[in-house]
């Protein structure tokens, strides 16, 4: 058998989502929606009820051989956005009631009660860096981190690197593919991923597994204006002849999605009114949430040029007193971008504002690692850089519990991207 080259760029994604499960006892597969067995696993990754069904024609065979894979969506097609956001005051999981937003928007309201204490903007310290940077370097100035601590929080653009994971993929390829050839590249920055994918090329590669996250850098329809974004990197590769296969992502528990109209409470921070977006109902905290690693908060806008300012916040758990914040400017000026973000390992209360600006089309709110946000959408708009590509030589794949591959995990992220597809 002729060698088959392949190209493993393997760093986890999501190191850790994934953990080991019992096997289910034997059944006898005899309808035609399969069910996962109850409490296979411990960990964040499955959760009893909270894997995806789809429907399949199990008859002779263990897998399809006359019905189209999959036959149902795993979304009704009907659902408005957002879809199925949990109550606030209900503990997550699959079990958890849930309601949709939907109908007119109402006109603001005020709530006297939130005493949030906003910085102006005007007022940091380093206008060119964002403000991720300025808060690490007011906390080190005021003795409350020291420098080695704060350069343990710096933004980092991808996640993650150690761990066994690229060892386990080789495994599974070589399992699948014994004669294949593989070529293991770990580019720890764009410019690195970009000069990967010129070696893979060269050296005559077929297909690129990619099992990793990046930070978004572009608009959400598959496209960047980066010249070293990940999203252009799959693009030079299809141009090379590559087939591009890239982990969807662990983020569905960790995602809120919606489209517009958004509801809003409108309260003065500073003397200022800003609009607080409800996430459910009239929730303006996303509370007890739990941020793995880091949270990123992007919405539609012009990506180079954005003049809609939204900011996020993540306060201690029932009070005002803000732990983490990005508010960077967003005025329509060069250089300003859609996008905000926080880092975590911690559960906060989260609350994302509306500064100026026309209201945006969508907002989506997604955590690396282990975040799993109190109000989600149910895993819908959770794909991640670069799977949401465009390009029509890549392949985004979901995870799937090892004792049914026809089954969706429930912590396997999905569509649709921010432009519906």
């Amino acid at each position: 058998m002729a060698a088959v080259d392949f190209l493993s760029l393997l760093l986890a994604m999501a190191c850790g989502d994934s953990t080991d499960e019992a096997a289910p006892s034997p059944t006898v597969r005899s309808v035609l929606f399969s069910t996962p067995p109850a409490a296979t696993s411990e960990g964040f990754d499955d959760k009893p009820g909270s894997d995806i069904n789809l429907e399949l024609n199990q008859t002779a065979t263990p897998y399809p051989t006359s019905t189209p894979y999959p036959t149902a969506t795993p979304y009704p097609t009907a659902t408005p956005y957002p879809v199925e956001v949990r109550e606030a005051d209900s503990a997550p999981g699959p079990d958890t009631a849930a309601t949709t937003a939907t109908g007119p928007t109402p006109a603001p309201t005020t709530d006297p009660t939130i005493q949030i204490a906003i910085p102006k903007k005007s007022d940091v310290k380093h206008p060119k860096a964002d403000s991720a940077i300025n808060r690490l370097v007011e906390r080190v100035e005021s003795g409350e981190v020291t420098a080695e601590e704060a350069a343990s929080e710096a933004p980092q653009i991808a996640d993650c690197g150690g761990g066994n994971h690229g060892t386990l993929v080789s495994e599974s390829l070589l399992d699948i593919a014994p004669e294949v050839t593989l070529y293991i590249s770990d580019p720890q920055s764009l410019s690195e991923l970009r000069d990967s994918v010129g070696w893979m090329i060269s050296e005559g590669v077929s297909v690129i597994n990619h099992s990793r996250l990046w930070s978004f850098d572009g608009p959400g329809d598959g496209t960047s204006p980066l010249s070293v974004s990940p999203l252009n990197a799959i693009g030079r590769a299809v141009s090379g002849g590559i087939v591009w296969v890239n982990a969807a992502g662990n983020q569905a528990r960790g995602t809120w999605f919606g489209r517009g109209p958004f509801d809003y409470t409108a309260v003065t921070l500073g003397g200022e009114e800003v609009k607080l977006l409800r996430f459910s109902g009239t929730q303006i905290r996303n509370s007890s949430s739990y941020i793995g690693e880091r949270l990123e908060l992007r919405w539609d806008d012009d990506w180079g040029r954005a003049d809609t300012d939204l900011d996020l916040f993540a306060l201690s758990p029932g009070t005002d007193e803000i732990s983490r914040r990005s508010i960077d400017l967003q005025s329509g000026q060069a250089g300003h971008n859609p996008v905000e973000w926080v880092g975590g390992l911690a559960t906060f209360d989260i609350l994302v504002a509306h500064f100026s600006g026309p209201e945006p089309d969508w907002i989506q709110l997604v955590g690396w690692g282990p975040t799993e946000l109190t109000l989600n959408s149910s895993g819908a708009g959770s794909i991640i850089n670069p799977a949401e590509s465009s390009s029509p030589g890549m392949l985004a794949v979901g995870a799937a519990p090892w004792y049914d591959a026809n089954v969706l995990s429930g912590f396997s992220s999905r569509g649709p991207t921010p432009d519906g597809r």
